[in-house]
């Protein structure tokens, strides 16, 4: 099971806070890098997160981190194929690093940590039930859950959902592609 990050690191056994190993750094940081980080850690947010299940080709999965990085989303969550993966850590750019990536073997396992933490859970889905992603309550903590490249969300994650959301399209193809 994934659990959140602790408030502390353990290095050589010894336990050390966020706050004292950026002082111990701080000094091999120049103060532009050091603000940069700042930065970006205070606009990183966990009210939006995003979810990917199932999905066969890692270089998907890559990408999404990619997106999510860059939007200043903090957690991912992977709910793993039986498909192998094929590796791309160019697309993802090192993303994965700046992420806190939960890693689930089954979806219930996941609907089950963000639900008991509180996020409405937002299927990604161009089915005839889906509302524009416009319209979904992002005021609320919100899960977005991306699905398997053919097949979509799974049905559990459908079922467990709050809202099924689309991305409204004014091109002549049918959907996007997940990366």
């Amino acid at each position: 099971m994934a659990t959140d990050r602790p408030d502390h690191i353990m290095i050589r056994k010894r336990p050390f806070s966020h706050a004292k190993i950026c002082e111990l750094l701080s000094p091999y940081l120049s103060r532009e890098r050091a603000q940069r980080i700042n930065d970006v850690i205070q606009n990183r947010t966990r009210s939006i997160v995003t979810v990917v299940e199932g999905i066969t080709n890692y270089g998907n999965v890559s990408a999404v981190m990619r997106t999510a990085e860059a939007l200043g989303f903090f957690e991912v969550h992977v709910v793993t194929s039986d498909q192998p993966y094929k590796q791309s850590r160019r697309t993802s750019q090192g993303a994965e690093k700046w992420l806190d990536v939960k890693r689930w073997r089954k979806s219930a396992e996941c609907i089950g940590d963000l639900k008991e933490r509180g996020y409405q859970i937002a299927v990604a889905d161009s089915g005839s039930d889906a509302v524009p992603l416009s319209r979904v309550d992002f005021l609320r903590k919100t899960a977005i859950v991306l699905g398997n490249e053919v097949e979509g969300v799974s049905e559990d994650f459908r079922a467990a959902s709050d809202v099924v959301c689309r991305i409204d399209m004014i091109g002549f193809v049918e959907s996007y592609n997940i990366s």
